[in-house]
């Protein structure tokens, strides 16, 4: 699954779930969303973390962080 999709599908997920509790449903049902809500949200973080569909550089020799696809230029922070 892409990242993109995974983010997206949490999202949809998380915004039912905050519907049907806002809207009093069944307890049951709210329920059984409730306790599914971590595993979506562990399975995006997941996914988003091991998506590696995009050649990004490697950091260079005394560099600890950086975004991997924008460089110091690019951000004009520095």
């Amino acid at each position: 699954m892409r990242a993109k999709a995974a983010v997206i599908t949490a999202t949809v997920y998380l915004m039912i779930y905050s519907a049907l509790s806002a809207a009093g449903y069944n307890y049951p049902v709210v329920l059984a969303w409730y306790l599914g809500s971590p595993f979506i949200v562990l399975a995006m973080v997941y996914i988003v973390l091991k998506d590696n569909r995009r050649d990004y550089p490697e950091l260079a020799d005394g560099e600890e962080w950086g975004y991997r696809d924008k460089s110091k230029d690019e951000l004009g922070v520095f």
